[in-house]
């Protein structure tokens, strides 16, 4: 026991030393040689984290700040001698924050071990992250970057989640999400493009971001063939592609909520997909879409703000529909409802119906009707949002791909 309460005494102590040390390595390989290196090196940093746990062991957070003023002054010294050949900061604020977490270490070891790596790694990648801010990235790519962050950070988390307005069908933060939703698919597609080329990186960024919502891809997709119509093909293999991971993640639902309900769906499932797959490779051209020479596409806006509120009130609009032909009918039958559901969302449809299943409420040989009800609606929606976002090119390229998937789908059916 004796160990025990030894070793969570001596914890906080080397985690500030080891602190000191990580910071200060780094800092001490940038400081330089001579009578013109820096103030701020391995030593130094070692020190500075060691008297902030100290500090805040002897006298708490009084003593703490006694430290940190003094510390500020000698940098203030030491930038005064050295600001005529380094007029940057970096290294003093990144001292006295060495301080700081070293008095972390005092409540929580880890939370400051884990501060600190990210801070040498804000240090070490000086180089990297200069040339991102002031060469790769455009000032209309940090513009839309900020809108963006405003819409996750600021708005979001003030909107309420409750359902409002007709049928209480509309619920403003699931709303506000669809159009985060939409700016983030086309931000990941935008920088996939620059980073991998046109035909991957379209391709990838459909595929991964059909798990969040293929509709929403879809519309992405749609912004970018219509603003560059350079990259049709490309962002008709990301909008099909998106098709796939729904029905990936269709049966990873049904295998969740209910196994004999996955069961029952595999073929249509495994048909759909392999023909999704075809359809969407098959506009995929070698060497369609390359980089440029200098390694990136001609930069742009991240994302169209008008057309991402036209998509988003568009989807609002349909689930308003779909949620007052659901209080029309009312209770008329599990098709129904899955089926007028399919037109916002498939994937609850699937959950829905698993989870009847899985109560003994609805047969398993049953599950299919609905599923495929949902996924056929569904695909309305997305031969609409085909149109209004990409236009005449981009909808007559998707939309017989989606129908093909739909076709296997039902086929699938016939087959089991």
């Amino acid at each position: 026991m004796s160990f025990l309460m030894t070793f969570e005494e001596l914890l906080p102590i080397t985690s500030a030393v080891g602190i000191g040390l990580m910071v200060g390595l780094e800092r001490e390989r940038k400081k330089g040689d001579g009578e013109e290196r820096g103030a701020i090196g391995l030593r130094t940093c070692a020190v500075t984290a060691l008297a902030g746990y100290v500090a805040m062991v002897i006298g708490g957070i009084v003593l703490l700040s006694v430290l940190l003023a003094v510390t500020g002054l000698l940098l203030g010294a030491s930038y005064l001698r050295s600001r005529d050949r380094d007029p940057g900061l970096t290294s003093e604020m990144a001292l006295l924050l060495t301080a700081c977490l070293g008095a972390l270490c005092r409540q929580d070891a880890v939370v400051a071990v884990a501060l600190a790596v990210i801070l040498t790694l804000l240090l070490a990648m000086r180089e990297p992250l200069h040339h991102f801010a002031k060469r790769w990235l455009t000032s209309v790519e940090a513009r839309d970057g900020l809108i963006l962050l405003t819409a996750v950070l600021v708005i979001l988390p003030v909107l309420p989640d409750t359902y409002l307005g007709p049928d209480e069908s509309l619920n403003p933060r699931v709303i506000w999400k669809f159009t985060v939703l939409l700016m983030v698919i086309s931000a990941i597609g935008h920088l996939a493009v620059r980073l991998l080329g046109a035909s991957r990186g379209l391709a990838l960024a459909g595929f991964f971001s059909g798990f969040a919502s293929s509709t929403a891809t879809i519309a992405s997709m749609g912004v970018q063939a219509r603003s560059r119509p350079d990259l049709l093909l490309p962002c008709v293999t990301g909008a099909v592609l998106s098709t796939v991971a729904t029905i990936v993640q269709m049966g990873l639902l049904l295998l969740a909520a209910y196994p004999p309900a996955f069961a029952a769906m595999q073929w249509p499932l495994l048909l759909g997909g392999l023909v999704a797959v075809l359809y969407g490779v098959a506009f995929m051209r070698p060497g369609h879409g390359q980089v440029s020479h200098d390694g990136t596409l001609t930069p742009g806006s991240i994302f169209d703000l008008r057309l991402v509120g036209f998509l988003t009130l568009m989807i609002t609009v349909i689930s308003w529909l779909a949620a007052a032909l659901l209080a029309w009918q009312g209770e008329h039958g599990v098709v129904l409802a899955t089926a007028i559901g399919g037109f916002a969302d498939a994937h609850s449809s699937a959950i829905s119906t698993g989870s009847l299943a899985a109560s003994g409420r609805l047969p398993v040989d049953h599950v299919a009707i609905p599923v495929l009800a949902a996924l056929s609606t569904n695909t309305l929606s997305k031969a609409v949002v085909a149109w209004s976002s990409g236009g005449r090119d981009f909808f007559l390229r998707v939309v017989p791909g989606q129908i093909a998937v739909l076709t296997a789908l039902w086929a699938g059916l016939l087959l089991t």
